[in-house]
């Protein structure tokens, strides 16, 4: 049976010199991950990062993964995440934090 995962996404405010911006990745209002729109630095490159816990033993010890992928705009890193957030529950232990 396919679980059926509802993945919600919240843009982040802009920063100060306006060089990077963020989309949370949700799931149940819970954030796991970003979305990484770094404009104007390297060139316009979209990565998506996950919060992983570094041991199961240990659930607040958490790491950033930065997958490899690279998009070219923001609709499309939302789109394959949607396409692969069960193949990236089984093979990450996502770190949830509330909001």
């Amino acid at each position: 049976m396919n679980k059926k995962i509802t993945v919600t996404f919240k843009k982040q405010p802009r920063g100060t010199w306006d060089t990077v911006f963020f989309t949370e990745i949700k799931i149940k209002k819970q954030c796991f991950g970003l979305i990484i729109n770094g404009r104007g630095v390297n060139n316009t490159k979209i990565q998506i990062a996950i919060n992983c816990d570094k041991t199961e033993n240990n659930p607040t010890s958490w790491k950033w993964i930065i997958l490899k992928k690279i998009f070219v705009n923001d609709g499309d890193a939302r789109e394959w995440i949607k396409n692969n957030i069960v193949e990236i529950q089984e093979k990450f232990n996502l770190h949830f934090f509330d909001n």
